[in-house]
């Protein structure tokens, strides 16, 4: 575990744990805060979502240091817990341990090391320690062990639905490898299909009393219980989806991969991480290197499992209509472990012609550092462009703080710009125009001088969510709603200013007297959270 957490903390360490959050992070912060954010339509169907966050908030309620914190926690505990499930299952502790890493840096999905993956990364913790404590009960059956994994399996289905498919099928492939069906193993059957039917049945029950629930737009009068789905081509669709995944899996992440070595900025801790990984490896194969190879029979199976689990552990949102052609990367955090086994399965039966054990440990070690060189690169290269992404974000917030320091009571603040939803996601801060982030920060930076709403517009086309598809002009051509809204643009060079007169510039015939300087406070000092939120940015002179 000890090498595990210097591998985490050595992709950590050259960026800090001070970045501001990037999404969610800053809803969770508004809800703890007592506002109205979109995490209040996710708890009808996710009620742990919040656990993470709520551990994040006890650590440092200032700042997202509780964040990372978390993170790291649960990042290193996932790892611990792939080496622990493969040692259950007999695999000797170099194979174990090299599994695990690869798990760690496989390259599967783009938000493992984001902040606002800390949910997404939870909930698979949750079913590998479920898997692990299943493993226990087989091994020796206690009831404690089966309440464990019990109780895992609920925390999953309560936080996140993208392992449902994953818990139906894992049974089976226990099966497999036992090779009989025995009690325990009906026990633990029956109890991971019943969680699974659990949260499917609490689905339905949501759906059918019309409780409006995050993303229900998917279920809508004409896409019920999924007649959109059925109504498909089936044929047509698994053969769409199921080669994009495979490909995103084995192909795509893995090109990614190589080619962010030409990107890397972080090589020498890189190779820290590599020489660790090695280093660790190396003791490793000393400690056990009398245990018996596996059987090509075992590899096969593995490697079979492995693969073919990768379809399942996507989860069902991939084959629903909006979410296959889209922005998928959030599908992928339990694509990791089948994947990482089935790798590591493929460099078995690379290395099993070598007749001398020894020989043999050395050149899997040596493929396994190979393919981990650009897996471990990718992961510097994400983690410095979330690092300047956060920063930008900060920059953002933070000249608005500085143009208004303390807006009067009951006033609006209303964000313009020029750009985009494509120019908005190139600059990295396209949330701000179609969620709560934006209202969320700022009603999180200002506390208790907050504005009474805060709207993100993209010109003449959306502001915010909840307003929908609706012309600006139409939404603020009344004078008394103006008298009272501080009117702010965001340049395409990312500068923020104050708007004097919003009317003639934007060619608004709408004639009152407006003057925005009796809306704020100009020479009130900064909400201290402009520092201990935003000032990270401002430390590393981000641009």
């Amino acid at each position: 575990m000890a090498a595990l957490a210097f591998l985490v903390l050595m992709i950590y360490l050259p960026f800090g744990f001070d970045s501001m959050g990037h999404w969610e992070e800053w809803n969770a912060t508004a809800y703890f805060e007592g506002l109205e954010t979109s995490f209040r339509k996710e708890y009808p169907i996710r009620f742990f979502i919040m656990l993470p966050n709520t551990l994040a908030a006890v650590i440092d309620r200032e700042s997202f240091l509780g964040y990372h914190f978390v993170q790291v926690a649960v990042i290193t505990l996932q790892s611990t817990l792939i080496y622990g499930i493969a040692r259950k299952l007999g695999v000797r502790e170099l194979f174990a341990f090299l599994v695990a890493a690869l798990f760690f840096a496989y390259p599967a999905n783009d938000l493992l090391l984001s902040t606002r993956s800390v949910l997404h990364n939870t909930s698979v913790l949750y079913l590998l320690l479920a898997a692990y404590c299943a493993l226990d009960y087989l091994a020796t059956p206690r009831w404690r062990t089966l309440l464990g994994v019990a109780l895992a399996l609920f925390f999953n289905v309560g936080s996140y639905e993208a392992g449902l498919a994953a818990i139906v099928a894992l049974p089976f492939f226990l099966w497999l490898r036992r090779g009989k069906l025995d009690w325990r193993l009906v026990n633990l059957s029956l109890l991971w299909i019943s969680a699974a039917a659990f949260k499917l049945g609490y689905l339905l029950l949501v759906v059918t009393t019309d409780r409006p629930f995050y993303q229900s737009e998917f279920l809508d009068s004409q896409n019920k219980f999924g007649a959109r789905f059925l109504g498909q081509n089936i044929v047509s669709t698994i053969g769409e989806v199921i080669p994009q995944v495979y490909r995103q899996t084995f192909v795509e992440g893995w090109v990614e991969a190589f080619s962010s070595l030409a990107d890397n900025q972080w090589l020498l801790p890189t190779l820290l991480a590599l020489l660790c990984t090695g280093g660790m490896a190396m003791y490793l194969a000393g400690r056990d290197s009398s245990l018996p190879p596996p059987s090509l029979r075992q590899v096969a199976i593995s490697l079979g499992s492995g693969f073919l689990l990768i379809v399942p552990a996507v989860g069902v949102l991939m084959w629903l209509p909006g979410y296959n052609s889209g922005d998928v990367q959030q599908l992928y955090f339990y694509v990791s472990a089948p994947a990482a086994c089935a790798v590591f399965c493929l460099l078995l039966l690379i290395t099993a012609k070598l007749k001398d054990q020894r020989a043999r440990d050395y050149a899997l070690i040596a493929l396994c550092l190979l393919l981990m060189l650009p897996a471990l690169s990718r992961l510097f290269v994400q983690h410095e462009m979330y690092t300047r992404s956060a920063d930008k974000n900060a920059l953002f917030l933070r000249q608005i703080l500085e143009l208004v320091p303390r807006p009067n009571p009951d006033t609006y603040l209303l964000m313009i710009t020029p750009m985009t939803r494509v120019e908005l996601a190139d600059k990295q801060i396209s949330h701000f125009s179609y969620s709560t982030v934006f209202t969320s920060a700022l009603s999180t930076l200002y506390a208790d001088h907050a504005p009474a709403d805060s709207f993100f517009c993209r010109f003449y086309h959306r502001c915010s969510w909840r307003w929908g598809k609706s012309d600006l002009f139409e939404l603020h051509e009344h004078a008394d709603y103006w008298q009272d809204t501080i009117v702010l643009e965001l340049r395409r060079d990312l500068v923020v200013e104050l708007v004097e007169d919003p009317f003639t510039r934007y060619g608004w015939d709408i004639d009152i007297e407006y003057d925005p300087s009796q809306l704020y406070d100009a020479d009130a000092p900064l909400p201290p959270r402009a520092n201990s939120m935003l000032g990270a940015a401002i430390r590393r002179g981000a641009d």
